[in-house]
């Protein structure tokens, strides 16, 4: 675990705020992953909470950057110009992001679903786990999880399209 002093920048031609990291964590978490890229997920810890769970992006001169959402900085109580300290950790987890019981449950029991889900990128697993995880209840889970991972295996190998995989099309967007 990284402990770091930091601040909220807005970056105007995104229209968003983010979390800026200096280049020394940076550098300290490529120290620990054995690596020199930016390109890391992370765990961010607020006062021990953790706030966000995601992937430093490329700030310029060795720094980086995670985007922090307007709901959790009115939540607690950030605002840009503040300085803070934050502690970060190397996201270990397989996925980046907690997985939804149903789904997991749903890949174990169908070796093809799992097979093709692990041939796309982690963008793509991400993009799919995060949009199974959306619904409340679990079955609405499980009914998803079956329908996404077998429109998945109805696609080209080489090809994700993520219309197709969620069953849209112009006449029914969920």
């Amino acid at each position: 675990m990284i402990s770091i002093q930091t601040h909220i920048d807005y970056l105007e031609k995104l229209k968003l705020h983010v979390l800026f990291i200096p280049k020394q964590a940076v550098e300290a978490m490529n120290t620990q992953k054995k690596s020199r890229k930016i390109n890391h997920r992370v765990l961010c810890y607020y006062q021990g909470e953790l706030i966000i769970r995601g992937g430093l992006v490329a700030y310029g001169d060795g720094n980086a950057y995670l985007t922090l959402a307007k709901p959790i900085m009115k939540n607690l109580q950030l605002n840009p110009n503040h300085e803070f300290s934050i502690d970060l950790a190397l996201d270990e987890s397989k996925y980046g992001m907690d997985v939804p019981l149903e789904f997991e449950e749903v890949l174990k029991q169908e070796p093809e679903f799992k097979r093709r889900f692990e041939l796309l990128t982690m963008g793509a697993q991400r993009a799919i786990i995060y949009k199974i995880a959306q619904f409340k209840f679990s079955d609405k889970r499980i009914e998803k999880s079956l329908q996404y991972l077998s429109n998945l295996i109805q696609c080209p190998e080489n090809e994700v399209d993520f219309k197709k995989i969620y069953g849209l099309n112009s006449k029914n967007m969920e």
